[in-house]
């Protein structure tokens, strides 16, 4: 998703740059060039971790090892994104649960929130059954609701400003510098990866990091209108 979101804005802007009147044409290059960029790099990571299984397996085999247990080997270094037994067929890897668990806890704390690092405690003290006490999250894998349950309607009603203020500067700024598309692709490939994990927001990993120096450096292009060259 990251990789799609952050091609997909950088192949549009500069298809509309280089032929800004063919629009049709542009938006389904723009789409077309992001698929074949995922699917390639997907597909390269497919056929890796085939060939590791492969090599595995052969090794364990001329080691001796009974198929039974090469089969449970096998089975236990699964990713386990679809495991039956570990997410009861929820194709979300859990995720509509933790949401969905993540909504009665805001509806029960609407203004205000319960705050990032009280999540499991409160859970547990007054959600005891909930998916998030029982299951152990301390994070919505989700930045936004994140956002929803730690700060309530208030820190919703604030993110939401500050996305509107920065799509308004994004689009009165914009400009045919190759950069300023450079920093866009950056923040929709972290944008897309904000709606499955718990980043940006209360966390300090080198993802927030490049969120809020790309952002303000955006911010700050509009603020003072001088080009600054990266």
């Amino acid at each position: 998703m990251a990789i799609f979101a952050s091609s997909f804005i950088f192949v549009l802007c500069k298809t509309f740059e280089n032929k800004p009147k063919k629009y049709f044409i542009n938006v389904i290059t723009s789409i077309i060039i992001p698929i074949i960029l995922v699917g390639s790099v997907l597909g390269v990571k497919s056929a890796t971790s085939q060939i590791k299984m492969m090599v595995a397996r052969n090794e364990m085999i001329n080691a001796g090892v009974s198929e039974e247990i090469i089969n449970a080997i096998e089975e236990a270094n699964r990713i386990g994104r679809y495991d039956e037994e570990i997410n009861q067929g929820d194709k979300s890897n859990n995720r509509f649960a933790i949401w969905d668990n993540a909504v009665d806890i805001y509806l029960a704390n609407p203004i205000v929130g319960i705050s990032f690092r009280n999540i499991m405690e409160y859970a547990r003290a007054e959600m005891p059954e909930g998916f998030i006490s029982t299951s152990g999250f301390e994070s919505m894998h989700n930045s936004f609701v994140d956002v929803m349950v730690s700060q309530g309607t208030i820190g919703l009603m604030l993110l939401f400003i500050l996305v509107a203020f920065s799509i308004i500067a994004f689009l009165k700024s914009f400009n045919g510098y190759l950069e300023y598309k450079y920093l866009i692709a950056i923040i929709a490939a972290i944008f897309a990866s904000m709606m499955f994990y718990s980043e940006t927001f209360y966390m300090n990993t080198g993802s927030a990091f490049l969120f809020w120096i790309v952002l303000g450096y955006m911010i700050n292009y509009r603020n003072t209108n001088t080009e600054v060259k990266l």
